[in-house]
């Protein structure tokens, strides 16, 4: 890692801390914006090394990053270990999910297809997790009743964020049995 000195300009030529911020957040834009979609998955997600060099250059790139690229989530079998992880790391960024000027950074969600089967206990898990962080993912439901009916518990997980979560996870069995999706 570089030492503060070198960051900021010492003996021998210009440093990345010592241009104006401009021009610093051009470089960003420069290294961390992917013409291509990021795809996250829970064996690969790291923040790009630029992120990890120091507090301010962290503070100052991580909105670019976050807000400025597209990303795939990949959830197999409603796993979210992917997705939360990636919203511990973008969370005091981008709170829910809006990025710059308002646009909505283009997340897409890899999940099981109809004719996949999905895991329940998984399921419960990424809904909690968006009870507990009060965001919404949107992922295409065409076609695929399961995938209808887990978008709908999502919208009430996220709802019903006011509610504790054994109450929210009752209210879901409902909304699921109600549907009656077949989960192993």
């Amino acid at each position: 890692m570089a030492s503060q000195e070198s960051m900021q300009g010492g003996e021998g030529g210009l440093h990345l801390l010592s241009l104006p911020a401009e021009m610093r957040n051009f470089i960003y834009a420069e290294v961390l914006i992917s013409n291509e979609r990021i795809k996250v998955t829970k064996d690969n997600y790291q923040q790009p090394s630029l992120l990890r060099v120091n507090h301010q250059i962290r503070h100052e790139a991580r909105p670019i990053y976050y807000c400025q690229n597209n990303f795939t989530i990949a959830c197999p079998d409603f796993d979210a270990t992917a997705l939360v992880a990636f919203r511990i790391q973008s969370r005091d960024v981008a709170p829910s999910m809006l990025g710059i000027d308002g646009k909505k950074p283009a997340i897409s969600l890899k999940s099981p297809t109809h004719t996949q089967p999905r895991n329940w206990s998984n399921l419960f898990r990424w809904l909690g997790a968006l009870h507990q962080d009060d965001f919404l993912i949107r992922f295409s439901t065409k076609g695929d009743p399961g995938r209808r009916v887990a978008r709908a518990m999502m919208l009430v997980a996220v709802q019903l964020h006011s509610l504790s979560w054994r109450r929210v996870k009752h209210i879901l069995r409902d909304v699921a049995s109600a549907h009656h999706v077949m989960w192993t």
